[in-house]
């Protein structure tokens, strides 16, 4: 059979031309490859959390919740844990290197 161009009718036995089987390579990705892939195309995590299984380290090295910071004194070092989700580096007026960052916790 030819080339068929996008006007052209297609044959009573379309399964010579068309074929219905798509093939998907099943491709298994680390857990944080997997993870960032769906946040990246879903805006969230879906099969797990990147935290999950850390729960118990968290609790025992942070001193503060994300909901209990703002109740904090103001210049308290405090130890927090999350997910990184923005770095902006930026420079001081005096030339020092500084960043501030977005946490998900």
């Amino acid at each position: 059979m030819g080339v068929m161009t996008l006007f052209e009718v297609a044959p009573d036995d379309a399964s010579q031309v068309f074929d219905d089987k798509i093939l998907i390579p099943e491709i298994e990705f680390e857990k944080q490859q997997r993870l960032s892939f769906e946040k990246e195309m879903l805006g969230r995590y879906i099969s797990d959390h990147p935290l999950r299984g850390y729960e118990g380290t968290l609790r025992r090295k942070c001193d503060a919740t994300s909901q209990g910071v703002s109740s904090l004194d103001e210049g308290k070092v405090i130890k927090v844990g999350g997910v990184i989700t923005e770095v902006n580096k930026k420079q001081t007026q005096r030339g020092d290197l500084m960043a501030t960052i977005s946490l998900k916790t």
